[in-house]
């Protein structure tokens, strides 16, 4: 019986541990990447939380300026004709 022969028990209990080890450095490595996957991910969902903050503080200026843009003309308007009306009923 030699030291490679198949049938030798501590032979295939070498190659089940060969064969454990290389199946835990296969899901170690798979780990890692999921893991930096992850990271990127975060760092990606944390990005894009601040890209809606400035997003949405300018849409809630944008509406604003808006509606200042809309009531402005009528309330000079109304001013305008008040200001008539009390200059004409002197």
């Amino acid at each position: 019986m030699t030291v490679t022969d198949s049938n030798d028990p501590l032979v295939t209990a070498v190659r089940g541990l060969q064969l454990s080890v290389d199946q835990l450095r296969t899901e170690l490595v798979r780990k890692d990447v999921y893991e930096a996957e992850r990271e990127t991910d975060r760092a990606e969902v944390a990005s894009l939380r601040e890209s809606v903050k400035e997003i949405k503080g300018t849409l809630t200026w944008l509406s604003r300026t808006l509606v200042a843009s809309l009531l402005l003309p009528v309330l000079t308007s109304a001013l305008v004709i008040y200001v008539i009306q009390q200059g004409g009923s002197r």
